[in-house]
C-alpha cells in the first residue's frame, strides 16, 4: 500500500456501506499493520476548504463526484482496506496538498 493509492475503505459500524479512501502515509519500510487514508465521500458539500474535488480519470479510478475530505483523516487496521484500484495524478496532488 503506498502513499496516493486510491483503495476501498470498510467503513466502521454506523458509517454506510464501503467507500473510497485516498491513503496519504508513505511506505518505505514495509506494509504497516495500520494506514493512515482521507475518505472520499459521494455527497457533495459547500466546503472547499475541507473538500477537494477530485475529477474522474483514468488513472484514478474514482466515480464522479468524488471529493477528498481533509478534516477528516483517519488510521485504520490494513485488514479493513481493499486492493489499490487507482492513483492520485499530480495536479490533483497539489490541490490536496496545498
Amino acid at each position: 500500500m503506498m502513499r496516493g493509492a486510491f483503495v476501498t475503505l470498510a467503513m466502521r459500524a454506523g458509517f454506510g456501506k464501503p467507500r473510497p479512501a485516498w491513503v496519504i502515509q508513505a511506505n518505505p519500510w514495509g506494509e504497516p499493520t495500520s494506514v493512515t487514508v482521507l475518505p472520499i465521500p459521494r455527497t457533495r458539500v459547500a466546503a472547499p476548504l475541507l473538500r477537494v474535488l477530485i475529477p474522474p480519470g483514468a488513472e484514478n479510478g474514482l466515480p464522479p463526484p468524488s471529493h477528498v475530505m481533509m478534516h477528516e483523516t483517519m488510521t485504520v487496521i490494513r485488514e479493513k482496506l481493499g486492493s489499490a484500484f487507482g492513483r492520485i495524478d499530480a495536479d490533483a496532488r497539489g490541490e490536496v496538498e496545498r
